[in-house]
């Protein structure tokens, strides 16, 4: 017995049914299809932070830096991921820093550590840096409430 194409769309589409929202663990989900869009929860990342190990400080401070004509600030402080320092750098001052720490209030740049002798209480820096160098913004990644997959998107690795 023959039918036409649009009989066996119709009888396809009266013997099955979407499944709706269905919640599987991260290990089943590759191969699925979202039911509905995913957003962000949170923004990320959350505060400024430094995207390597070096020095938080002011990239004023920094002019005029190389390895001929080093520049020597104070070491104040040290800022770990998790562990914020808890001060604000002022001229001539630095702060130790490591990846994912969040930059201190008055810092605007990083300098990463193979820049500088390493100092613990004073830094010397062998090169100058800009404004926001070495720097992620806070929501750089993404911000509370953005769509991060599309309803109907299948789920790869």
């Amino acid at each position: 017995m023959r039918i036409s194409l649009e009989e066996a769309q119709r009888r396809i589409r009266e013997a099955t049914a979407p499944l709706g929202g269905v919640t599987v663990s991260t290990d089943e989900a590759l191969g699925k299809v979202l039911a509905a869009p995913v957003a962000a929860a949170i923004t990320q990342p959350p505060f400024p932070r430094s995207p390597l190990d070096g020095y938080a400080l002011r990239a004023k401070d920094t002019l005029g830096a190389s390895r001929n004509t080093p520049k020597t600030l104070r070491v104040i402080a040290a800022a770990f991921a998790g562990s914020p320092a808890d001060v604000s750098v002022h001229p001539g001052e630095a702060v130790r820093i490591m990846t994912g720490a969040p930059i201190p209030d008055g810092a605007d740049c990083v300098i990463r550590q193979e820049d500088t002798d390493g100092g613990e209480t004073v830094v010397s820096l062998f090169v100058s840096a800009a404004e926001h160098e070495n720097y992620c913004f806070a929501g750089e990644d993404y911000h509370a409430g953005d769509v991060l997959r599309r309803a109907l998107d299948r789920l790869g690795a």
